[in-house]
């Protein structure tokens, strides 16, 4: 008598009769801890890419097939000016407040406020000591006269997942939320 066994692949882990029958909790713990681990390792990856393609044309095109982060976006269908959501800059305190009062004031394509109120600075690990002291310090990092810190209230997020060592965004979480999907 000859047996077939064919490949069977699944999205998940297995437990043998034989772990189970050892008592073999611990491996069968891990598997499941470890199934969890990368699921969330894969949406962390998923997200970053969002950011790692923002410069490229056909990555992250949206409805008006330019990339996600350019400074030749068309206002409208009907509007060919052209706005800019992108600053090619180092990240030090001023030109963080230039980013925020860049995204501050676009408009939609009918010229009104968007109401955007960027909260969170994402950054690379290489840019983590930088976003830290800029948004962590009470008083002005940069600034010996003890001005208060404008950007304190601020969230940063360190992605080991970017992959530009340079590129950081500031970000409005709740406007995230609703369009970045």
């Amino acid at each position: 008598q000859v047996e077939y066994s064919h490949t069977h692949w699944v999205r998940g882990f297995q437990i043998t009769k034989v772990m189970l029958e050892d008592m073999q909790y611990d491996g069968i713990f891990d598997s499941a801890d470890n199934l969890g681990v990368a699921f969330a390792r894969k949406r962390r990856k998923d997200r970053a890419s969002v950011f790692n393609n923002a410069f490229t044309a056909g990555a992250t095109a949206g409805y008006d097939n330019v990339a996600l982060c350019s400074a030749s976006h068309p206002r409208s269908a009907t509007d060919a000016t052209t706005v800019s959501n992108t600053l090619a800059l180092a990240l030090n305190s001023t030109n963080l407040e230039t980013a925020i009062q860049t995204h501050m004031d676009l408009k939609d394509d009918l010229g009104e406020e968007i109401n955007i109120q960027p909260n969170l600075l994402i950054v690379p690990q290489e840019l983590r000591k930088t976003a830290h002291e800029l948004v962590m310090s009470e008083y002005a990092p940069e600034n010996a006269n003890n001005a208060v810190n404008i950007h304190s209230e601020m969230q940063y997020l360190v992605s080991p997942y970017l992959t530009d060592t340079n590129a950081w965004f500031v970000v409005d979480t709740a406007m995230s939320m609703k369009y970045l999907k």
